[in-house]
């Protein structure tokens, strides 16, 4: 067996001790005011409140407490999360940032290149994952937690001397040559399990009024000590079991100690944040990783606590959100018992109990289909009770129950399940809307927390992303410059077509381009089907932190192109009817017909000549258009209306 290393004590100086002093009652005193009994638990303590939601929303089975119960549940609030989570995915909440000068003007390209930023991060770090987990964890306790932080790894690259499958592999013989290389660094969005975040005010509502805030996470110690190794005080973290911290009792070492009993071969790694001090501090199984004192904005640039809160129906006065399982367990729970007796009842209509009065012992399998039993009394075995199975009272109790599950939460029209026939764009939107009138609290609080990470990430993309990453030589002016990183992300440009968007940071005393020559570039960049736009950044400037930022998020759909061309349709189909097509611009037409349909216009419409005189005087001056339609309605005398149809062939 492996020896346990023998760990050493720390020697703490007598302001480090008086400074560990102060922050362990802090830490005892939010663990504690968390988990004692409130109302808005329901007089639970936190622990139990954020189990039984979880319970709730995962549709738990509970173990038979008796022989002839039924391990089932409806499921009603699990699917009714997952409608509101489909719901809330399928919007666009990017954000939408605009920067001002100190004149208070707006800076369109400083604005836009750092959306882009957030974008090409989050594309980066895989966010969308990460946010389905998160508005899962927010419609499961009403609340959810999300560190914000920058990530600056180490990949260890390993290359082959020589290595040849077919030629038969030999241990002994193989070899590499290994290389720690530094990669670039991202944003990390991580998400906090709600049992892991300990406010300093359990009254205050919003996050960043807290006093302080401690955050715990568990994690194996072989990946902590992969981590922290080239730390000087790592030699003082214990890998033996760690005891919960309790101020009563003195036994508690100063050096090792946590939130929460930790097992052997695992660390505690505890974070404490004081934004009004600008301090904060790391812990690693109680031992104090930094100087006392440490700023918080060497972790948060912004200044402000780097985890964001996201709230579902928030309550006045309290810290802690309302969500859906937190509202509906207890009807659940009825819901299920209602079920579990329905399946009872059912059963016993199809097998009731039975009354034996032959003085005979009786097996079951007499009352298998087509068994025969000699010598046996029918009439002396008779069913006890009432057997009738099911009746409407209780199938509508049954009913009513499920119905205020419906009412506190979604009802099934929201989700399409009673939709009949087919809908008009106007019915479509107005079924939106009443369907948002439910989401209300719900999407506030998710564009709050999208706000509130949107602003960490752009303070840590300000100070992080405009470092240079090289150097190299100037050719024109003999002399070394700094390089910096260039990001590009396909998306939609300003003429609603797909292309490129670049972001180009320049150093300080690196001259902009101006308009004309960033067209040029950007002409030379362009390719079939593919135009590119390119955005020119300072990025000393942006770095200083020298422009006022304003962030916005306007919930938008994501799959909305068949409503936008039935709105598309609509409106054309009147405005043909009402002004003539001689009014209408059909070429700008067709385009935004194709791109509607996800078509590229240059490729999906053929280009055809005039065939006639009368073709181009419609496509020609408005005298000649006007000339045209009295042509066209003297050889149409029908006057037909135009269609889509129609307009499709033209």
């Amino acid at each position: 067996m492996e020896e346990q290393k023998t760990t050493p004590q720390i020697d703490y100086s007598d302001e480090e001790r008086k400074y560990l002093d102060k922050l362990m009652k802090l830490a005892a005193f939010a663990r504690e005011q968390r988990d004692d009994t409130h109302a808005e638990f329901d007089d639970m303590d936190y622990v139990t409140y954020y189990e039984t939601n979880a319970k709730a929303a995962g549709s738990y089975m509970e173990p038979k407490r008796n022989k002839e119960d039924t391990r089932i549940v409806t499921g009603t609030t699990h699917e009714k999360e997952n409608t509101l989570l489909s719901s809330l995915l399928n919007y666009n909440l990017e954000p939408d940032i605009t920067a001002y000068n100190e004149d208070e003007i707006p800076e369109v390209d400083a604005g836009e290149g750092m959306e882009l930023l957030i974008t090409k991060g989050r594309e980066l770090e895989n966010y969308d994952a990460t946010r389905i987990l998160m508005y899962k964890e927010l419609l499961d306790q009403g609340n959810v937690f999300v560190e914000v932080g920058w990530d600056e790894c180490e990949k260890t690259v390993k290359k082959m001397k020589h290595l040849s499958w077919s030629e038969g592999i030999n241990p002994n013989k193989i070899k590499w040559n290994k290389e720690i290389k530094k990669a670039y660094g991202q944003c990390r969005t991580t998400i906090l399990s709600g049992l892991k975040v300990y406010l300093g005010n359990i009254r205050e509502p919003l996050i960043g009024k807290q006093p302080f805030i401690f955050t715990e996470e568990i994690v194996p110690y072989t990946i902590a000590e992969k981590k922290f190794q080239n730390w000087a005080r790592w030699k003082y973290v214990d890998n033996k079991l760690i005891h919960a911290l309790n101020l009563g009792d003195e036994s508690i070492d100063i050096q090792n100690w946590a939130l929460n009993e930790i097992q052997e071969g695992s660390v505690a790694v505890q974070k404490f944040y004081d934004k009004w001090n600008n301090e904060m501090m790391l812990f690693v199984n109680g031992v104090m990783m930094l100087p006392i004192e440490f700023p918080l904005t060497e972790v948060s640039p912004s200044g402000e606590y780097p985890i964001a809160k996201g709230d579902g129906e928030s309550l006045p006065f309290f810290a802690y959100a309302k969500s859906i399982p937190a509202k509906t367990k207890v009807d659940q729970a009825v819901l299920d018992e209602m079920l579990k007796l329905i399946i009872l009842k059912t059963r016993k209509s199809f097998a009731p109990p039975l009354a034996n009065n032959t003085n005979q012992i009786v097996s079951k399998k007499v009352f298998m289909p087509g068994t025969i039993t000699d010598g046996l009394d029918g009439s002396k075995i008779v069913p006890i009770g009432d057997f009738s199975g099911v009746n409407a009272s209780e199938f509508n109790a049954f009913q009513l129950i499920k119905s205020i599950v419906d009412e506190k939460s979604v009802s099934p029209v929201f989700s399409g399940d009673q939709t009949k026939g087919s809908q008009t764009a106007t019915e479509i939107i107005e079924s939106k809307k009443q369907s948002m009138m439910k989401l209300g609290l719900l999407m506030y609080g998710v564009i709050s927390l999208e706000k509130q990470i949107a602003w960490l990430q752009l303070y840590n993309h300000l100070v992080h992303s405009t470092k240079p990453v090289d150097e190299q030589v100037d050719e024109a002016k003999k002399k070394i410059k700094n390089v910096y990183r260039q990001f590009s992300l396909e998306g939609d440009l300003e003429n609603g077509r797909k292309g490129n968007k670049m972001v180009k940071m320049l150093g300080e005393k690196e001259e902009m381009p101006d308009s004309y020559q960033v067209m040029a570039e950007e002409e030379m960049m362009k390719k079939p089907g593919l135009e590119t736009r390119i955005i020119y950044l300072n990025a000393d400037e942006l770095g200083k932190l020298r422009y006022y930022w304003k962030i916005n998020i306007t919930p938008t759909e994501k799959d909305t192109t068949e409503l936008k061309k039935a709105l598309y349709q609509d409106f054309v189909g009147k405005t043909l009817t009402i002004f003539g097509p001689q009014a209408v611009n059909m070429d700008n037409l067709k385009e935004r017909w194709a791109t509607l349909g996800g078509e590229d216009p240059e490729k999906f419409w053929a280009k055809q000549q005039p065939q006639n005189p009368l073709a181009a005087m419609m496509s020609g001056a408005p005298e000649q258009s006007q000339l045209g339609a009295q042509m066209t309605q003297a050889v149409n005398p029908q006057n037909l209306k135009p269609s889509l149809n129609t307009l499709a062939r033209t």
